[in-house]
């Protein structure tokens, strides 16, 4: 699994050079030489959105996302077991909300054939796979929760 998780943060790391460089090309070829670089605008936004997903995704599985530790530090070893299980069930719980949410909305951005402006390329592919990468994120969380903890987690 940690394999899968190292190329899933290489390929997120790829997308985002990806929009640095969609958005950079689009506007030096804008100032300098006066070319619109066709759709640079959706594509990066879309790209930047799929990086995104898969950035919580990873956060979630590695459990290295923000945290306050003020209450956390308060609390005995088994109050922060217990601070443990409820925040990792509280992550499960909004990010099967979410999940849910970009499923039910799914449908209707398929169904609107809606497309990026120039290059027409259909924009259900970029949110099917943003849902994806969310519907992950909320796997991976169940995952974290049910792999044992380690040394580090304490």
């Amino acid at each position: 699994m940690e394999r899968i998780a190292r190329i899933i943060e290489i390929v997120a790391a790829m997308i985002m050079a990806a929009v640095a460089i969609f958005i950079c090309v689009g506007v030096v070829g804008r100032k300098v030489f006066n070319v619109n670089v066709p759709d640079a605008f959706d594509i990066s936004k879309h790209l930047q959105g799929i990086a995104i997903a898969r950035g919580i995704a990873m956060a979630t599985y590695s459990k290295s996302h923000v945290v306050v530790d003020v209450l956390y530090e308060l609390l005995g070893k088994g109050g922060r077991r217990v601070l443990d299980v409820f925040a990792t069930m509280f992550v499960i719980a909004c990010l099967g909300i979410f999940a849910y949410a970009f499923y039910d909305a799914f449908w209707p951005v398929v169904a609107s054939k809606r497309t990026t402006n120039e290059l027409k390329i259909p924009v259900w592919i970029f949110f099917g796979i943003i849902a994806a990468g969310i519907f992950a994120a909320f796997l991976l969380a169940i995952i974290g929760a049910l792999r044992p903890p380690r040394a580090t987690d304490m």
